[in-house]
């Protein structure tokens, strides 16, 4: 049983972490065509420096808030070093892909993720669809409708402004 308080707290949590996510890849789409003399493996890790620290910061919160103690599994430093390592290849796959397609576009590929994540858990594990589930699905979309959307009116405004289009 989850205390209603923490259980709104991971929910604000979760809404935070999905705006600034977003909002990350336009940041760093920023700073890649302001320091471009720089590596992209150093923009990546000061990007990565960075959200761990807000990691970091939101876990020490949440700890502090919750009435029992954190207990770790036998195998977590096996699944820190794969979770670190999937990170560090999925990040700078999307790090190298900024370099041709705009933020806009990499944050909708992100967002389908957790579409491909309960497309399998229901094909593949016998997951069921619930309606909060459709629900997630909805508003999933309505995200992806509005990324499409500010996609389309900035390649219009690329296309524009390209002298030799």
């Amino acid at each position: 049983q989850v205390p209603e308080h923490l259980e709104l707290l991971g929910s604000i949590v979760c809404f935070v972490a999905t705006i600034l996510f977003a909002y990350g890849w336009i940041a760093m789409k920023r700073f890649l065509n302001n320091f471009s003399e720089h590596p992209i493996e150093i923009v990546n890790g000061i990007a990565m420096l960075i959200g761990s620290c807000v990691s970091l910061l939101l876990f020490a919160v949440a700890f502090q808030l919750g009435t029992e103690p954190i207990v770790l599994s036998s195998n977590f430093p096996e699944l820190m070093t794969a979770f670190v390592v999937s990170s560090l290849l999925t990040y700078m796959i999307y790090a190298y892909l900024l370099r041709t397609y705009s933020a806009t576009f990499i944050a909708f590929a992100g967002f389908l993720e957790p579409v491909f994540g309960l497309v399998y858990g229901v094909l593949f594990m016998g997951h069921h669809l619930t309606a909060g589930s459709v629900g997630a699905l909805f508003v999933l979309f309505a995200g992806l409708y509005i990324f499409y959307k500010e996609e389309i009116k900035t390649h219009r405004c690329d296309i524009a402004t390209d002298p030799n289009f």
